[in-house]
């Protein structure tokens, strides 16, 4: 189940890609195709993750009798249209606006990713962790302009988070990782991890001797 968490994450993110694109090509029979597939990795994903899927269902089914009613063209086409934006907003929720509050929300799947993947320790798995790291470097344009008196030593820490993302990168192995293996990439990502928790203490960053220093003991807990 811990494995099958990760594909289906990333089946998911591949359905929906096509859904998308036969959708707008007016591809009905491929994008019926793409429907079903998503179906039943959507049911496989929340369950997995104990969250409800009954609003993606409910979508799904009205999407399913669109894609196969004959009705006028330009009807169908919106009707599917719409459906299609609603299942996306979803399954792929709009980031906060605030950055520190995205990262947050990224760090969660990081950490369930990692943790899912160190259950079953196949190289076929990193594709979810792989996009929750461009997700992070998205956020730049943000960090780089956020406006608070520490914005430096704040861009700066997001900088070094960067950087450990590629030591995390650089560190994944092509193949069932060795104990020595594994323990580097433990390593890496503990690094990553303790590096966006100082982030997250960002009103107690200060610098000292040209050097970003923190207040240690302060996490982003997750909210219930």
């Amino acid at each position: 189940m811990i494995s099958l968490n990760l594909r289906v994450k990333t089946q998911l993110k591949d359905d929906l890609a096509h859904l998308i694109e036969y959708a707008h090509r007016k591809d009905y029979s491929m994008a019926l195709g793409a429907v079903l597939s998503l179906e039943n990795h959507v049911a496989q994903y929340h369950l997995s993750r104990g969250i409800s899927c009954e609003e993606s269902v409910t979508i799904i089914r009205s999407l399913k009798y669109w894609l196969v009613n004959p009705c006028r063209s330009d009807a169908r086409f919106k009707e599917v249209r719409r459906l299609v934006l609603e299942l996306h907003k979803i399954l792929v929720p709009e980031l906060p606006g605030d950055p520190f509050d995205a990262l947050k929300r990224i760090y969660w799947e990081i950490q369930d990713d990692f943790v899912a993947w160190r259950g079953s320790r196949s190289p076929g798995d990193w594709d979810a962790i792989r996009d929750d790291f461009e997700r992070v470097r998205q956020l730049e344009p943000k960090f780089r302009a956020i406006a608070l008196p520490n914005k430096d030593a704040i861009y700066q820490r997001y900088r070094e988070i960067l950087q450990a993302m590629g030591a995390c990168i650089g560190s994944l192995p092509s193949e069932v990782p060795t104990d020595k293996m594994w323990t580097t990439l433990q390593t890496s990502f503990r690094e990553l991890f303790s590096l966006i928790e100082s982030l997250f203490a960002h009103e107690n960053l200060k610098i000292e001797g040209g050097k970003v220093t923190t207040v240690v003991g302060i996490t982003a807990g997750r909210e219930e």
